[in-house]
């Protein structure tokens, strides 16, 4: 299966938190305004794999917040509390 996300409108965007449970040190500010990412993942693959899926699918597009690095953990962090449970 082939998964394509566009987002636009980025430029001049800080990266925060909504909720305010996450501490990121502001003055992150997009510069591009664009970001087209794609994967091509397995159906089967998908639930057991999320994380690793989501990653390197995301790390992109926070990089362009003066480059940020997006860790696993957040990742792992995120998906749990939106599949209703914490790791």
């Amino acid at each position: 299966m082939k998964f394509e996300a566009i987002y636009q409108g980025l430029a001049g965007r800080e990266l925060t938190s909504i909720d305010r449970s996450r501490m990121l040190r502001g003055g992150r500010v997009a510069r591009q305004d664009e970001i087209r990412l794609q994967t091509h993942v397995n159906t089967s693959a998908i639930d057991p794999n999320l994380p690793e899926i989501v990653h390197p699918l995301l790390s992109p597009l926070y990089a362009l917040f003066d480059f940020f690095e997006l860790s696993m953990q957040l990742v792992i962090d995120e998906l749990g509390s939106m599949r209703g449970r914490r790791s």
